[in-house]
C-alpha cells in the first residue's frame, strides 16, 4: 500500500510539472543551464591551473 501512495505522489508531481506554465519551465531551465555553465567555467579554470602546475613540475625535474 505504501508503494501505491508513493506512486500516486510521483504521478501528482508529474501532473503538476506538466501543467506548470511554460514561462516558468523556461525560467527554471535557464537557471539550471546558467548554473551548469558556471561549473563548466570553474572546471576549465581548475584544469588550466592543473596544467600550469604540471608544466612547472616538469621544468624542475632533472
Amino acid at each position: 500500500m505504501e508503494d501505491f501512495n508513493e506512486h500516486e505522489a510521483q504521478l501528482a508531481k508529474l501532473r503538476e510539472d506538466f501543467n506548470r506554465p511554460e514561462a516558468e519551465n523556461v525560467k527554471q531551465f535557464q537557471a539550471v543551464e546558467g548554473h551548469s555553465k558556471h561549473h563548466g567555467q570553474e572546471l576549465a579554470r581548475l584544469r588550466g591551473d592543473m596544467i600550469k602546475g604540471l608544466k612547472l613540475i616538469d621544468r624542475h625535474q632533472p
